[in-house]
């Protein structure tokens, strides 16, 4: 009876392996967002990643396109996601101005997790992508759309000014 259940708790072990469960997908995630506010659809995203991650970054960016148009400083909205994630554990939060693809290298990360609410943002990341692969080719290979809860799918942080 103890050999089968030894036998059985390893043929489990094994299955569990196999199948991925119980462990990280991934090594080290990035989840670079604006954060101007951190909202429950940041907060949504970055939890799914987080499961998937041994440990996740999440990067509080300046995007050029919302530039001079921020209502919190980098230093504030890192502030307040540090604040808002602190639950998570193998979360870090960290800020930078500089670019996505010279943030994932620094911070030895193996995937990118991105938000999509709607087919125009699907559009916008797509093509952000393409841009990123132009700097570190393979890049694109990297990334992973993470789709919003419908109940949070209408918030964001741009439309909150």
């Amino acid at each position: 009876m103890e050999g089968e259940l030894i036998m059985f708790t390893r043929l489990l072990i094994w299955l569990l392996s196999v199948l991925g469960i119980g462990r990280p997908q991934f090594k080290r995630g990035l989840v670079p967002i604006s954060a101007d506010p951190i909202t429950y659809g940041h907060i949504d995203l970055i939890r799914r990643g987080a499961r998937k991650c041994t440990t996740l970054v999440v990067l509080i960016a300046n995007n050029e396109t919302k530039a001079g148009k921020y209502t919190f400083s980098l230093e504030e909205r890192l502030s307040m996601a540090r604040r808002a994630l602190i639950h998570l554990k193998n979360v870090e939060v960290i800020a930078s101005d500089g670019l996505l693809v010279d943030v994932f290298i620094q911070e030895g990360c193996d995937v990118v997790f991105r938000g999509i609410r709607n087919r125009q943002d699907r559009e916008y990341e797509t093509q952000q992508m393409r841009y990123n692969n132009l700097l570190l080719p393979g890049f694109d290979k990297q990334i992973r759309f993470l789709s919003a809860r419908q109940e949070l799918s209408e918030i964001s942080s741009s439309h909150s000014n």
